[in-house]
């Protein structure tokens, strides 16, 4: 076995230390993002009496500047775009170009309202750029870096739990609309996505451990359980699906392995979290998973779906323009930013073109990520995250909203990362 002389492995140290500096401080700005969020926006949106703060609430600022930030981050570090660009497999240099080269055609062209879509679009852009540099960063970083930073993601919503447990406590009225009154979030339902999120990555941190050590286990067991109650007290029956489906797909796909004795203790800790969340329901129909009056289990989606089967079929190709759901599907008196489903919404605001390459683009980064986890378990947490959040896509609008597009992209990054160095392809 090769061995390094001194001055080779000081020279290694100096440049890992500052890139796991780096991926830390990453790692610190994302937990922090919703407890910023949460005291920024903490009212519905019609109490902010600012209009930036309403903007800034709407379009998930806060979140694009720490992609911005990460990139700055990643750039100053050395991270080349047009490295990443030529180390890509050649299909996947042609979708990119046809995705590119299509998407924002109607939003230039077609959009009733071109600078709000173009600003939609422009963001795609800014989470591609985002998406490659966290797989740079992460390139021959060790799996103890990839908990830490899954760990610190998912422990930011543990500081956030508290600040929305006084929240509600202190402010809560019946006058209130509380299903857009979480602080730092839209609605409930955006917030039910993230909490979804972070409480994949100690779910399957402790479902692949071996129980060896009893302080860390008794770590993730808190950890799920705190986020599991108040992911069940928000109602969310999206974040049940998505997890579900998360789980059967890291079984079928990942070659993850769940043995009884994983769990059975997780379904105590999952039993324990339903009983906390519904000790606590307040006296609201929207925080339950079965509602009073409520026969549509799809809660009008159905109806949405056709609204938007109905416009793409006037146009097809091109779209109407990234976010022209807005305007154009409204259903008993209320409109909707996107069609809660991510192939309707794409194809939507984009054409199918443009829809068919992101699909495929998607297809083909699910499947390597799928195919990392079959060679590293310790990627389980990054996959059962993605998962969770593409699965909810399907139903949400989880790939419309940044803080949960970005969340996606690194967890396919990561992945992929890893999977790169197992492969032993040079870090450019």
């Amino acid at each position: 076995m090769a061995t390094l002389t001194t001055s080779q492995a000081d020279a290694f140290g100096a440049t890992v230390a500052p890139k796991v500096q780096r991926i830390l401080l990453i790692a610190l700005l994302f937990a922090a993002l919703p407890v910023i969020a949460a005291i920024l926006y903490r009212g519905t949106e019609r109490e902010l009496s600012d209009a930036v703060l309403q903007a800034l609430r709407r379009s998930d600022v806060i979140y694009l500047l720490a992609e911005g930030v990460v990139c700055l981050i990643a750039f100053r570090s050395g991270v080349r775009l047009s490295s990443v660009w030529s180390g890509c497999p050649v299909y996947v240099r042609a979708l990119l170009t046809i995705f590119l080269a299509t998407f924002a055609v109607s939003s230039l062209f077609v959009s009733e309202m071109p600078l709000t879509s173009l600003g939609r679009s422009v963001q795609w852009l800014l989470h591609l750029v985002f998406a490659a540099c966290v797989f740079q960063l992460f390139r021959g970083t060790s799996r103890t870096i990839a908990d830490r930073f899954a760990v610190c993601l998912s422990a930011g919503m543990l500081v956030y739990v508290p600040i929305l447990i006084v929240h509600v406590s202190t402010n809560w009225s019946e006058i209130v609309e509380w299903t857009y009154a979480m602080p730092g979030y839209a609605n409930v339902r955006s917030l039910g996505h993230v909490l979804t999120a972070m409480a994949a990555i100690p779910i399957a941190m402790f479902l692949r451990s071996p129980g060896k050590d009893r302080r860390w286990q008794a770590c993730l067991a808190a950890m799920i359980v705190i986020l599991m109650s108040t992911l069940l007290w928000t109602g969310s029956r999206a974040a049940v699906y998505g997890l579900g489906c998360a789980l059967v797909a890291g079984t079928l796909f990942g070659g993850v392995r769940l043995p009884a004795s994983r769990l059975i203790p997780l379904a105590g800790l999952l039993l324990i979290s339903f009983c906390i969340a519904y000790a606590n329901l307040p006296d609201s129909d929207s925080f339950r998973l079965i509602r009073d009056g409520n026969s549509d289990f799809g809660s009008g989606r159905t109806t949405i779906w056709l609204s938007a089967l109905s416009h793409i079929a006037e146009r097809p190709i091109w779209g109407w323009g990234a976010g022209a759901a807005h305007w154009l599907i409204e259903v008993g008196g209320r409109r909707f930013t996107e069609p809660h489903n991510v192939i309707l919404q794409f194809a939507l605001s984009w054409g199918v073109i443009a829809a068919c390459a992101a699909f495929a683009l998607l297809a083909s980064a699910w499947f390597a990520m799928m195919r990392a986890l079959r060679h590293d378990a310790t990627l389980y947490p990054y996959v059962l995250m993605t998962n969770c959040l593409l699965a909810m896509s399907l139903v949400d609008g989880v790939l419309f909203r940044p803080h949960t597009i970005a969340l996606i992209f690194i967890g396919f990054a990561v992945c992929l990362a890893r999977d790169h160095d197992r492969r032993g392809q040079p870090v450019r």
